[in-house]
């Protein structure tokens, strides 16, 4: 299990938080996050706060 941040200026984080070695990193976008993790769409992002910013500060409901 994994969870994360997105920041209004397009930086995200990724916080493993399950198995023996626990991380947090820094990525450029939630994008990016996906691109590495996202397993071609068999991991997704789901946010539990609805209301967030895309990577460019972009305000989303």
């Amino acid at each position: 299990m994994a969870f994360g941040t997105s920041f209004p200026g397009g930086a995200a984080t990724l916080a493993w938080c399950s198995g023996p070695i626990q991380s947090v990193t820094v990525f450029a976008s939630v994008a990016d996050i996906e691109q590495i993790h996202g397993h071609d769409g068999d991991s997704v992002v789901v946010w539990l706060d609805p209301h967030h910013t895309d990577e460019k500060g972009n305000d989303h409901e």
